[in-house]
């Protein structure tokens, strides 16, 4: 697929304005994300700059919800198409940024106004569509997936053998991992309590990769069970290594708008235990690509029963491979050009 013409498409993370002002070191989800599906839009066709708005543009898409991005929709509105990407939800203030529950409901109305300047919102899941709906947002919605770089996120043994021995995990280890910020809204004491529970398995260990940043809500990692590791900040460029070297993938988040650390497990193969959210009814099926809980007790019981039945693991690889080829970015990005090009016509 490609653009009738050399269509340039400016992407606002807002990433350089929060490193300007605060001292990050994680760009989280969308700041991988982002450069990542710019590289797969201009294997089709399109200039694709990244926060760069002087240069012009053809088409501007927004990613994050700053003051300094609604003024740049409000200067942009009606001079040129405007897509901005529900990245971020009201629900997901909870548990995550300081003050979050304080100012949950202030998002909730900035966010009605936000993404109703919008010619196109794109939303990640059906859910975020559902979520935005129903807070009354009256701008057309696309749901098209973040999704997942296969050729990136594959398993290695290789890899896999150099991390553990890197991190100290020895080869009969079951190490199950997590990856996201140290945020409550992350479900950090329920990956703690499980391990906690699971503390005299011989040979299970539990691994979380990513740390906090300075405006996100804490979590208390003063009491640390034995058999968990908090390795903090990785480069991008290692987190498949993190995945090869893990035997499973557990994802007890409270909130997403997609999970892209999620479908990067999926895509290197791993078996999944995640909570049992809204977000992810239709997406994921208990049992054929994944092991859903809602408690300590489901998910203690899912982990073990992952290390001890071969034949379950096997097949819970087999659904998180299929999954993750359901959202190969490279198709993503044909659905996002779609997208541009309609508005082009």
């Amino acid at each position: 697929m490609k653009p009738m013409s050399k269509t340039r498409i400016s992407m606002i993370t807002g990433l350089r304005w929060v490193k300007h002002a605060m001292n990050v070191s994680n760009s989280g989800g969308m700041g991988t994300n982002v450069p990542q599906v710019s590289r797969e839009l201009r294997k089709l066709g399109y200039e694709v700059l990244i926060n760069q708005p002087e240069r012009g543009f053809d088409i501007l898409h927004i990613h994050n919800p700053l003051f300094a991005s609604y003024f740049l929709a409000c200067k942009t509105r009606g001079k040129k198409p405007l897509v901005i990407h529900a990245r971020h939800i009201p629900e997901l203030a909870k548990g995550g940024i300081v003050l979050g529950e304080f100012l949950y409901r202030p998002f909730k109305w900035y966010s009605k106004y936000f993404y109703g300047l919008a010619d196109v919102v794109v939303c990640a899941t059906p859910y975020v569509k559902k979520v935005l709906v129903k807070e009354g947002i009256e701008s057309r919605m696309e749901v098209v997936p973040n999704g997942v770089n296969r050729s990136v996120f594959r398993s290695s043994e290789e890899r896999r053998r150099m991390f553990r021995r890197k991190h100290g995990f020895a080869e009969d280890d079951f190490v199950v991992l997590s990856v996201g910020l140290t945020l409550p809204r992350k479900g950090v004491e329920t990956f703690m309590a499980v391990a906690r529970a699971l503390e005299r398995k011989e040979s299970m260990k539990f691994l979380w990769v990513g740390s906090s940043e300075p405006f996100l809500q804490k979590v208390d990692l003063d009491d640390i069970p034995r058999n968990v590791l908090f390795l903090g900040h990785l480069p991008f460029s290692e987190i498949p290594a993190a995945y090869s070297g893990s035997d499973a993938f557990f994802f007890p988040t409270y909130a997403e708008s997609y999970g892209n650390a999620l479908f990067e497990a999926a895509s290197c193969g791993k078996a999944l235990i995640i909570r049992d959210i809204p977000i992810y009814e239709g997406l994921f099926t208990h049992g054929e690509n994944c092991l859903k809980g809602k408690s300590v007790e489901d998910f203690s019981s899912h982990v073990s029963a992952i290390r001890d039945h071969k034949r379950l693991r096997n097949d819970l690889e087999k659904g998180s491979l299929e999954i993750a080829r359901e959202h190969d970015m490279r198709e993503c990005a044909v659905e996002l050009a779609r997208v541009y090009d309609g508005l082009m016509s």
